[in-house]
């Protein structure tokens, strides 16, 4: 069990209960992330700065640009408005004396879905496989390598120019091609081609 703060009804839940008198549940999401405040770009592709997590693959949640200011930070137990269906599935309830600080909570991968399926909610797509590097990036290493060194990069810059005739920079792959690009600049730039 862990518990967490829904934003849009105001109330404390359980993520691992679903949210079955939510008027909200079961429904498709009502607006889809790209329009939602709560959308990022991330390093790795778009993120949900209310969960930390990757878009859902649905497209939206239930916390579309849910308020997060209108609450209070810390409240005491006995005065936090919970689901409905929580009590009923904690037989436990602490006395007034405890006190709940909200950004303590538990935060979902995506609001609405219980924690049992957010693996199937949220998936990382598979990364793209990096290209094996041409011999122009070795090149281009070996150009580098002489110029911070203070040598002679002209044989280097002559073999990178000869594989550029075979294979021009445009049929480079492109995760490769910027290094290549910036080697012949800063060659064509000193004068060694």
């Amino acid at each position: 069990m862990c518990l967490q703060w829904c934003y849009i009804q105001g109330w404390l839940i359980d993520n691992d209960l679903p949210c079955g008198a939510c008027p909200a549940y079961g429904r498709s999401p009502v607006a889809a992330c790209v329009t939602c405040v709560h959308r990022r770009e991330g390093a790795h592709g778009p993120l949900c700065v209310l969960t930390h997590a990757p878009l859902p693959h649905v497209g939206g949640c239930c916390h579309h640009n849910a308020d997060r200011g209108r609450v209070r930070d810390a409240l005491p137990w006995d005065a936090l408005p919970v689901a409905p269906w929580l009590p009923a599935a904690h037989l436990c309830v602490p006395d007034g004396e405890v006190w709940l600080r909200l950004a303590d909570l538990a935060v979902p991968l995506v609001y609405g879905v219980t924690a049992d399926a957010w693996e199937t909610a949220v998936a990382l797509p598979p990364a793209e496989p990096i290209p094996d590097a041409p011999p122009h990036v070795a090149r281009a290493m070996d150009v580098l390598e002489a110029l911070s060194e203070g040598g002679d990069p002209t044989r280097a810059s002559s073999q990178l120019v000869a594989l550029l005739a075979v294979t021009p920079l445009e049929e480079i792959p492109t995760y490769w091609r910027s290094i290549v690009a910036e080697t012949v600049a800063l060659i064509t730039e000193r004068g060694h081609t």
